[in-house]
């Protein structure tokens, strides 16, 4: 459990609890080390079939895999939501009035607001309990938290990516986004970071240099494909 022997013989033990040791009945520790061990034997790629390849290295059967990946595409995409719906298992558009959309995306901007300048970025942070009490976000997992504090679900609190939110609801031209859209951009990956467009046009977001912070579209021109969703109508 110790993490400097752990490293002198390359293990993959992780301290994410922060008590110095990497404890495998320890939740935050196990959960961690397992992605920690999943990225070592082909998930960094961030394709399945990489992702296929780590959990074939964990068990070798492909009855194993195919079944994962059943859990991990129903998680993925399940959910109910209060306001509308995004996801591709139901119906989108299922609000039940354009003024509870609007309320809803209010809320989820006016929350996610009240971080700027206090949520330093959190890569893979934002899954766990901890990780929210103490507002500790990436891009993707803050999204999913500002959208919940407007009665909107995106998706899983633990498995929510910029993977999983770009294939909710339906696709936006640029010309068209409104406030409460999620633009994408081109950042590590295609379509690897994720922000909120607000109502002056601007984008809440998480970012890896000043942790939750706005910007306006100009900032992103480099990295922006043009790739927008609608999750709430």
């Amino acid at each position: 459990m110790n993490p400097s022997v752990i490293s002198r013989y390359h293990g993959f033990g992780v301290d994410c609890s922060g008590d110095q040791k990497a404890d495998p009945w320890n939740v935050q520790d196990a959960m961690c080390s397992t992605a920690n061990y999943l990225a070592a034997s082909g998930a960094s790629s961030g394709t399945e079939a990489g992702m296929r390849k780590a959990v074939f290295a964990y068990n070798h059967a492909s009855w194993y895999v195919d079944r994962v990946f059943k859990y991990k595409n129903m998680y993925a995409t399940g959910g109910a939501t209060e306001v509308s719906i995004g996801l591709p298992s139901m119906p989108y558009g299922t609000s039940n009035s354009s003024g509870k959309s609007s309320a809803a995306i209010n809320k989820a901007i006016a929350v996610g607001k009240t971080l700027v300048g206090k949520s330093p970025y959190n890569f893979g942070g934002g899954r766990t309990a901890a990780d929210i009490a103490r507002r500790s976000f990436d891009c993707s997992s803050f999204v999913r938290w500002a959208f919940e504090q407007g009665g909107v679900n995106l998706g899983r609190v633990d498995s929510t990516t910029t993977d999983t939110l770009v294939r909710l609801g339906k696709p936006v031209k640029p010309s068209e986004m409104r406030a409460g859209d999620l633009v994408f951009f081109d950042t590590y990956k295609k379509n690897g970071h994720v922000g909120i467009v607000m109502q002056d046009g601007r984008i809440l977001h998480d970012g890896s240099t000043h942790g939750v912070w706005i910007n306006d579209m100009n900032h992103f021109r480099k990295v922006f494909s043009g790739v927008v969703r609608r999750v709430v109508e």
